[in-house]
């Protein structure tokens, strides 16, 4: 809502991604040793991802929402192999410290749904809402 007023007749799209594991919460690490950490946390883990989407329809106020949740389970990591990933500058403002379409994508044994939204962006979701 806070750009509403800037885009009049528009759609304005928001999407955010939370990750949650044995009660902890993880946004977007801002430094690497935050990474290391989250990284460490979720090696060998099933974690959950929740992205929500938004559509708002500045024209007419109308608001569509909806909070996609997604199972996601990490090999056994190294180390080694989360020093060399967060090395790569990738896990950086990423939420959980990784990005499954990137490099990320080596540290997952599973993904039980929708991969996109675990990217940040389902659009199974957006799509028919757009279309509409």
């Amino acid at each position: 809502r806070s750009v509403e007023s800037l885009c009049p007749d528009s759609w304005i799209i928001g999407v955010d991604t939370l990750i949650g594991c044995e009660g902890q919460k993880f946004g977007k690490p801002a430094t690497d040793e935050q990474a290391k950490k989250m990284l460490q946390t979720l090696s060998g883990r099933d974690h959950q991802v929740y992205t929500a989407v938004v559509l708002l329809n500045t024209d007419d106020g109308s608001l569509k929402r909806h909070l996609e949740k997604v199972a996601v389970t990490f090999r056994k990591l190294s180390e080694k192999e989360i020093d060399n990933y967060v090395s790569t500058g990738e896990p950086i403002a990423k939420a959980g410290g990784y990005a499954i379409q990137g490099k990320g994508r080596g540290l997952i044994a599973e993904v039980a749904g929708d991969e996109e939204a675990v990217i940040g962006l389902p659009l199974k979701i957006l799509r028919p809402w757009l279309l509409e």
